[in-house]
C-alpha cells in the first residue's frame, strides 16, 4: 500500500479524537479503533497535546480571541511557538517533550511555516511586561544591545491574525501533522488522534478538525482513584474526592459548551468493556463504520481494570467517594 498525501481525500476521512480525563479508561477506546485494519494512526499512540498543553492551541484561542490585548497576544504567540517546538523533543528526566519530531518528517519546518502564517504583522516595540517576564541574562543582553546601538529596540511583538484565519490555518497544520501516515485506499475510514482536546469542553476542537467526531471516555470515580493512587501517588481520598467535584464543577458550566452535538459521543468504560459488542455497535453506528472488522483489542484484558478499587483501596476510601460522589458513580454495585 502506498503512502500518500490526505489533502486529496480528506472529505472521505473522518478524524476521530478520544477524549478522557487522567486515568479514565479512554485507552480501551482508542485502542480497539487503533486495532482496526480500516482505521489508521499517524501519531503512532502519541497525545496530540500540543491541543491542550497550557501553552497550546486551545488555550492561545481561549486567551487571545475571548478578550484580546495586544500584550496578551504578542506573548501567548511566543509561548506557543516555544511549546510546540519543545513538543518536538522526546521527553528526558524532567525535560518536557513529546518526541513528535521523531513521529513527524519535518515536524520544525511545518511548525515554523505555521507560525509565520499565524503571524499577522511584526514590529519593534517593547512592552512593560517584557521585562517582567525576561530572565536576568536577557534583560542583561537587551540593556547593553541596545545601549550599543544607541537605545534602538532590539526586542520584536507579534500580532496574530484574526479568529477565523487562525482556525482555518491551524486547520491545515494539524492536517499536515497527520498525513504523513495516511494510506488513501478503499480501506481506510478514518484517522484516530488521541487527546486532541479538551474533555471538559470537547467542542472546542471541532473547528479545528476536517471532518472531525469526538468520543469523550469516562469512569467509575472509584477506579479512577485507585489508578491515581497507585500510578500518580495521590494517596488521600479527601483530597481526590475535592479534586474531582471541581472538575466536574467546571464540566458542568463547560463554557459555552453543549452536551448535545451530533458530532460528539460519550462513552463508559465499564459499559464498553463488559458490554462490548452493544457498545461497540453503538460507536460504530456513530462514526458510520463497520461493525464486523476485526480489532485487536482485546475486552477482557480491560475488564481487570473494572473493580480495581476492591484491590487497591480501603473499605473506607471507597466508602467515601460513594458517599460524596454517589451521582457519578454509574452501575453502582455491577462490579
Amino acid at each position: 500500500m502506498i503512502e500518500m498525501c490526505l489533502h486529496s481525500n480528506e472529505d472521505k476521512l473522518i478524524n476521530i479524537i478520544v477524549l478522557g480525563s487522567n486515568k479514565s479508561g479512554s485507552s480501551a477506546v482508542f485502542d480497539y479503533l487503533a486495532g482496526r485494519a480500516d482505521i489508521a494512526d499517524p501519531l503512532q499512540g502519541q497525545e496530540l497535546s500540543i491541543m491542550q498543553n497550557p501553552y497550546g492551541i486551545l488555550s492561545f484561542i481561549s486567551a487571545v480571541y475571548e478578550s484580546y490585548y495586544p500584550t496578551i497576544g504578542a506573548e501567548l504567540l511566543d509561548k506557543l511557538e516555544w511549546m510546540l517546538y519543545r513538543a518536538g523533543y522526546p521527553r528526558r528526566g524532567y525535560t518536557c517533550g513529546y518526541g513528535l519530531k521523531n513521529i513527524i518528517p519535518d515536524y520544525n519546518h511545518k511548525v515554523k511555516k505555521y507560525i509565520n502564517e499565524i503571524t499577522d504583522i511584526q514590529y519593534p516595540f517593547a512592552y512593560q511586561h517584557y521585562m517582567l517576564n525576561a530572565s536576568k541574562l536577557r534583560i542583561l543582553k537587551t540593556i547593553i544591545l541596545e545601549s550599543i546601538l544607541k537605545n534602538k529596540i532590539t526586542t520584536c511583538q507579534r500580532i496574530p491574525v484574526s479568529k477565523e484565519q487562525f482556525i482555518t490555518i491551524t486547520k491545515d497544520f494539524l492536517l499536515s501533522l497527520l498525513e504523513h501516515r495516511i494510506y488513501v485506499s478503499d480501506t481506510i475510514r478514518g484517522v484516530i488522534i488521541n487527546q486532541a482536546g479538551s474533555y471538559w469542553c470537547p467542542e472546542k476542537s471541532l473547528d479545528l478538525f476536517h471532518n472531525p467526531r469526538l468520543i469523550v471516555v469516562s469512569r467509575d470515580p472509584r477506579d479512577q482513584f485507585a489508578e491515581l493512587k497507585v500510578k500518580k501517588g495521590l494517596t488521600d481520598v479527601k483530597t481526590f474526592v475535592s479534586w474531582y467535584k471541581s472538575i466536574m464543577a467546571l464540566k458542568s458550566i463547560n463554557y459555552g459548551c453543549t452536551n448535545y452535538n451530533t458530532n460528539i459521543i460519550y462513552i463508559q468504560f465499564e459499559d464498553f468493556v463488559l458490554k462490548h459488542e452493544q457498545e461497540r455497535e453503538r460507536l460504530c453506528s456513530f462514526l458510520g463504520i463497520e461493525t464486523d472488522v476485526i480489532s485487536t483489542f482485546q475486552p477482557g484484558i480491560s475488564a481487570k481494570n473494572i473493580g480495581k478499587y476492591h484491590r487497591e483501596l480501603s473499605v473506607a476510601e471507597y466508602k467515601y467517594i460513594e458517599k460524596h460522589l454517589e451521582s457519578y458513580i454509574v452501575n453502582r454495585g455491577n462490579f
